[in-house]
């Protein structure tokens, strides 16, 4: 089933995919996509505007405000894509705070790493950015 939790989907006037919405808030104000088995985790996806990809934003607050679309396999990770205004490719995003506040456009298989690209503004190329950042 879809929009599991406690006011998991209160005020969504988006689509929301099966298996998806899992958690306290998960996509509560969802204005946008979500596709299957995507925002797992309490607010992984309140306030969502964009299109978020089969398998992404999941855990807590991984997609919270998010504005841009997500492809899919993307922001695995706390806070991964907060505040995400940017276009995000495959498999691209996951750690904590990978893309926290993320308004550039980042590749698939890039950004992969604790604020790997934190607050990037910037074009990020497929494969980019792997590793840890402070």
């Amino acid at each position: 089933g879809s929009c599991l939790g406690e006011s998991a989907c209160d005020y969504n006037y988006g689509n929301v995919g099966e298996g998806s919405c899992l958690g306290d808030d998960a996509c509560r104000r969802n204005d946008g996509i979500v596709t299957s088995n995507a925002c797992i985790g309490g607010d992984s996806c309140i306030y969502n505007r964009g299109t978020i990809g089969e398998g992404s934003c999941q855990l807590d607050y991984a997609c919270r405000y998010n504005k841009g679309n997500i492809a899919k396999g993307s922001c695995i990770g706390d806070q991964a894509c907060y505040y995400n205004g940017g276009e995000i490719g495959v498999d691209s995003c996951n750690m904590y705070r990978a893309c926290y506040r993320n308004t550039g456009d980042v590749g698939n298989g890039a950004c992969l790493g604790t604020r790997a690209c934190y607050f990037n503004v910037d074009l990020v190329a497929d494969g980019g950015c792997i590793g840890d950042s402070s």
